[in-house]
């Protein structure tokens, strides 16, 4: 009854939400999905958003219609760049849930198609770069500076900062996106993925209901 209740209140207050506050715009836009995001210690810097549609997703009869969503922002002290990328199902679709998906090796995600199994399962999804070319070869090309150095402001945004980044980034647009925030959020990651997070569970508890962390360790 509670979780009926709960669900009941989220849609009359996002159809009040709708009808008295969203201005009369394309909820897939930059524009739109700009207005108040926030990041802890961060400054957004651009908000690309583009409409896919008829999108082919392994495992999933037909096709999908969604909403890309590129957030690139900076740490000021850090002088860093990071991308987090959310990928948003049309409304209709939706479940109500938002996943955050882990990486592999030195490479904070797995690329856009790691998105994919939880879009084609009607989450909104994100994944972050963490501040570095996921496709570079190995880690010595942006870990160490110029000097030789640690990177202690990469190494950070990789190791913790950048993934709480991310859940707030995917809760916060498809708060915006939906009119209403997720009911649960979640983490799937293997090898990197597995280490982000159990990361996330002792960094940022309160960020998923739920963390499905494998292989988080090497030998």
């Amino acid at each position: 009854m509670a979780t009926l209740s709960k669900f009941l209140f989220r849609s009359l207050l996002a159809s009040v939400t709708a009808q008295d506050y969203r201005p009369l715009t394309d909820p897939c836009s930059s524009e739109y999905l700009n207005y108040d995001l926030s990041i802890k210690d961060g400054k957004v810097l651009q908000i690309n958003a583009t409409w896919v549609t008829e999108a082919v997703v392994p495992g999933v009869t037909g096709s999908i219609d969604y909403c890309n969503v590129i957030v690139t922002y900076t740490h000021p002290k850090y002088n860093d760049t990071i991308h987090t990328q959310v990928l948003l199902p049309s409304a209709s679709h939706w479940n109500g849930r938002f996943q955050g998906v882990g990486g592999g090796g030195w490479a904070a995600n797995s690329g856009v198609g790691s998105l994919m199994t939880p879009l084609g399962q009607n989450y909104s999804a994100g994944m972050t770069d963490a501040g570095h070319n996921p496709k570079l070869p190995d880690s010595s090309s942006w870990w160490l500076d110029s000097n030789g150095r640690i990177n202690i402001g990469l190494f950070t945004d990789f190791a913790s900062v950048a993934l709480g980044d991310l859940a707030d980034i995917g809760k916060q647009l498809s708060s915006r996106y939906y009119g209403y925030g997720p009911f649960y959020s979640y983490w799937s990651g293997c090898s990197t993925g597995g280490r982000q997070g159990w990361m996330m569970a002792q960094r940022y508890p309160e960020a998923y209901d739920g963390i499905y962390a494998g292989a988080p360790a090497a030998q």
